[in-house]
């Protein structure tokens, strides 16, 4: 991921959690109106998309790493 979308990331992670914190002593959950509830909806969206490249970067860093290793031991079995 590149700056800028980590920057997005922090950005929707602290909405939520502020708007979180805002309304953990309200009773009647229906306060929320369009724009919160429009803003929740983004923020999960782009919070669910950099974790899923995350994900998927990590998978290729672990096959990376796996045929590194093959190959490091095969270049150790021909230089032996």
């Amino acid at each position: 991921m590149d700056m800028f979308q980590r920057q997005e990331y922090d950005a929707w992670f602290e909405y939520l959690a502020k708007l979180a914190i805002d309304r953990k002593d309200t009773e009647d959950i229906a306060e929320l109106d369009k724009a919160d509830i429009s803003n929740i909806l983004k923020a999960v969206s782009t919070i669910g998309l950099y974790v899923n490249a995350l994900e998927k970067e990590n998978l290729i860093l672990k096959k990376q790493k796996v045929l590194l290793k093959q190959e490091l031991t095969k270049t150790k079995i021909k230089v032996l």
